[in-house]
């Protein structure tokens, strides 16, 4: 996992492609310890376990987390199970950096 440190937040970008319990429990336990805002940038990741989506949504509910660079199909993932309710979704990691131009409240279908 690389780690980008500034003054006002942290952003986290996993190297592995899947998320699994230990990837997750990794991100999650600097999240927890972590004062900034935290940013997990996905750019990377093709799959990640359900266990990831759970430590997600709790954690949240303490914690100010966003996520960007999401790949189309986890997009997909994340508007079906509304968990843009829970964090902050951002395009890109400027939009993160500038805390601008969340993806707010969207409504999207699948287009034949």
């Amino acid at each position: 996992m690389i780690i980008e440190i500034s003054d006002n937040f942290c952003i986290l970008t996993p190297v592995c492609a899947d998320l699994n319990i230990t990837e997750s429990n990794k991100i999650f336990k600097f999240i927890k310890n972590e004062n900034k805002r935290v940013g997990v940038d996905l750019s990377n990741i093709c799959s990640f376990s359900y266990f990831f989506i759970e430590n997600l949504i709790k954690t949240a509910k303490i914690k100010s987390i966003s996520l960007f660079n999401i790949p189309d199909d986890l997009f997909v993932l994340f508007n079906t199970m509304n968990t843009g309710k829970t964090v902050d979704l951002f395009v890109n990691d400027i939009d993160f950096r500038e805390n601008s131009r969340k993806l707010i409240n969207r409504q999207f279908s699948v287009v034949d």
